[in-house]
């Protein structure tokens, strides 16, 4: 580790240097102000435009996240303060102590189920996080994850990592991120969005288990919980909408699979912190990179698997490994490459991929030597032709012939050699055409995609044999249909040429539609590609009802085409009062409810309607008056009660006269009596207290 010293911004004071990369350095530093000890990286080579602005976004994009499993981002700066000095600015971070996950597979092979499911967990639970904030990683992989001594998992270098509602730094089509943890959609040049990082944890996660990527390798792998490979295989779907739709989906059923596993592995308990990383003694007290890399142009290697990356580039940039350490800093600059097959790793950040061509076919030893005897007797039929016969070792002493006549004899030998030359070389030639036609591709019928879906045009042209190159391009139509494709179908071409397709890209930009009638914005949308729209309701009654006032997303911004759009649209706030008459209270209520009124009650007696239900409403029924006013429901106690005199003792015709006077209606029961109570009343029921007009039964004595 070099020695630095050096101070940027009047405040951090480099120590050393711990790692250098392709994209910058990293240094171990001091910050004078806060007395504590950061890591500092600063961009190595050119740095003005995007490589500035992808120094800027790393700084902005996680200083919006407070999270215990993200790298936390303290400062950015420009040592030179002006902005555009060649590698000024720097960018300053949290230091931790551990190995990325890189450097743990290349140490200590890969890991336990149970540890794998808990390392995801907190990788997911980051993500999940950052997705909540509007952060894409988009570059998802071991060396972008760091272990700490303590066990605690960190993700940093969110160096390319986008909001959800801003523009990319790249071109449409050019594809951005680590070849070979890049999800389907990257590697088409679509834009990426949370399901993206989903698809890139699945593979690192494939790595962690089987210590390789291809998905094949997991599910042959017999060691694996069955439900821990479910898990794994829906987040590395080919189709977005198959994957798990969030990372806290992915972070849950990590969860559940690690508590699984540890219920049944003894003496593994359920906390969700892994094993400490192990460090080193002697390098525990400084923080290196863990792969920095530096770039190579060679046109001559190719990746590992290029089916798997399908993107527009001029030529191939290979990463490959400049050095490797036990422990890392917070920023992490290299691209994740296999260990000791770094050529074959091609790097797609911040350029493009290139698809290699198929070998060039060499003829086998046995074959030159039959090409070398056909060419040698060519020529010496050639010189037959001619007339003079094929040379041959005179004798010492040539007997002399006599002249025949007719017959002219070469002056020059040299001038035969000269005809039968040119002849040679016409046959030797025609051979090597020959061996080309015997050898070339076949031509291959171009199959017909446009209108198809990317994933199904990309298997199809695959199949059929042909390299991929995809542009990307706004269209109404749905996002990730293909719109052209170049040569068109029909043509017959060789095989294995790349056919270039334009791929409908699956967000648009939100139309102003602010002061729009609803049918004109909704056609607007219509017009970009977005059809699903739903509308929320503004009562208010300066605008004229069915007036856009608000939308969300809003204008300018990102949408994705099959998500939702809402429209907040005017509306009227006058209503009328519905008619609540002789329905119960509870019904009444909701009758208001439904037209955005409140209730108030106010009980009193009635003759007519049942006690609990409503005689009438003030202001009235059909009254006309604004949502959020209060209706007042009058509600029934029922029939009035009145006092029932007691008339026990008394005359039959006195009891009875009182009972009438009073409104209630009298009926009458005997008991048999003796002297003074024969005529009078011995009981009534009820007492005390009656509804108006009800019957009082009188018990009369008779002899």
């Amino acid at each position: 580790m070099a020695r630095v010293v050096e101070l940027l911004g009047g405040r951090y004071e480099l120590r050393e240097l711990i790692g250098a990369g392709g994209m910058g350095e990293v240094f171990r530093a001091h910050d004078l102000l806060l007395d504590r000890i950061v890591a500092v990286k600063r961009p190595s080579g050119s740095f003005t435009g995007s490589s500035r602005e992808r120094f800027r976004r790393e700084a902005r994009a996680a200083a919006r996240l407070n999270h215990p499993h993200v790298v936390a981002v303290f400062d950015w700066g420009d040592a030179a303060g002006t902005g555009t000095g060649g590698s000024s600015a720097y960018l300053v971070m949290e230091h931790v102590e551990g190995r990325s996950l890189r450097a743990v597979l290349r140490d200590d092979g890969p890991l336990a189920p149970v540890e794998v499911a808990r390392v995801g967990a907190q990788i997911a639970d980051a993500l999940g996080h950052a997705h909540s904030k509007g952060v894409i990683h988009r570059d998802v992989k071991p060396s972008n994850v760091l272990l700490t001594s303590a066990g605690t998992v960190k993700v940093t270098d969110f160096g390319i990592a986008r909001s959800s509602a801003t523009e990319a730094l790249t071109d449409p089509g050019v594809v951005i991120g680590t070849a070979g943890y890049l999800a389907p959609e990257q590697v088409a040049g679509l834009a990426a969005d949370a399901r993206s990082d989903v698809y890139s944890l699945g593979v690192v996660l494939t790595e962690l288990l089987t210590g390789s990527r291809e998905l094949e390798e997991l599910e042959q792998a017999d060691a694996i919980p069955d439900d821990l490979r479910a898990v794994i295989v829906q987040t590395r779907a080919e189709d977005p909408a198959a994957r798990h739709q969030r990372a806290s989906d992915v972070r849950e059923e990590l969860r559940r699979c690690a508590r699984a596993d540890a219920d049944q592995t003894p003496g593994v308990g359920t906390e969700t912190a892994v094993a400490p990383a192990r460090v080193a003694p002697e390098a525990r007290t400084s923080v290196v990179v863990d792969v920095p890399t530096a770039t190579v142009a060679d046109p001559t290697r190719t990746i590992a698997d290029p089916t798997k990356v399908l993107a527009p580039a001029p030529a191939p940039m290979v990463e490959s490994p400049v050095v490797a350490a036990p422990l890392v800093a917070a920023a992490v600059v290299a691209p994740d490459v296999e260990p000791g097959a770094a050529e074959a790793a091609a790097l797609a950040v911040a350029s493009v991929v290139d698809v290699p061509e198929a070998p060039e076919i060499t003829p086998s030893r046995r074959e030159r030597r039959r090409a070398a005897r056909r060419e040698r007797k060519a020529a010496k039929r050639a010189t037959a032709a001619v007339g003079r016969p094929a040379p041959a070792k005179p004798p010492t002493k040539a007997p002399k012939l006599p002249r025949q006549k007719g017959k002219r004899r070469w002056r020059f030998p040299h001038v035969a050699w000269l005809v039968a030359a040119p002849v040679a070389v016409a046959l030797a030639a025609a051979g090597v055409l020959a061996y080309e036609a015997i050898t070339a591709k076949p031509d291959v019928t171009v199959p017909s995609v446009v209108g198809r879906d990317v994933f199904q045009a990309t298997a199809i042209l695959t199949e059929a044999g042909f390299d991929i190159e995809p542009f990307v391009a706004e269209s109404p139509q749905p996002g990730g249909t293909i719109l052209d494709q170049r040569p068109a179908d029909g043509r017959r071409i060789e095989e294995g040429s790349t056919v270039r397709i334009t791929v409908a890209d699956i967000a648009a930009e939100m139309p102003d539609v602010i002061g729009f009638d609803e049918g004109e914005a909704t056609a607007a949308l219509r017009d970009v590609g977005i059809v699903n729209v739903t509308t929320t309701p503004d009562y208010r009654d300066d605008l004229a009802p069915g007036t856009v006032t608000a939308s969300d997303p809003l204008a300018h911004q990102r949408a994705l085409k099959s998500g939702t759009v809402t429209l907040t649209v005017a509306a009227d706030p006058t209503v009328r009062v519905p008619d609540v008459r002789n329905v119960d209270e509870a019904t009444a209520r909701a009758m208001l409810e439904d037209q955005g009124l409140r209730a108030g009650t106010r009980t009193t007696p009635h003759r007519s309607v049942p006690a609990g239900f409503v005689i009438g409403a003030s202001p009235g029924v059909d009254a006309s008056v604004q949502r959020g006013d209060t209706v007042t429901l009058q509600i029934s106690s029922g029939v009035p009660q009145a006092p029932v005199p007691d008339v026990r003792g008394d005359d039959v015709d006195d009891a009875t006269d009182e009972l009438e006077d009073e409104g209630f209606v009298v009926a009458y029961a005997t008991t048999p009596a003796s002297g003074r109570d024969v005529g009078r009343v011995l009981g009534q029921s009820p007492l005390g207290q009656a509804p108006e007009g009800s019957t009082v039964t009188l018990t009369v004595g008779t002899g």
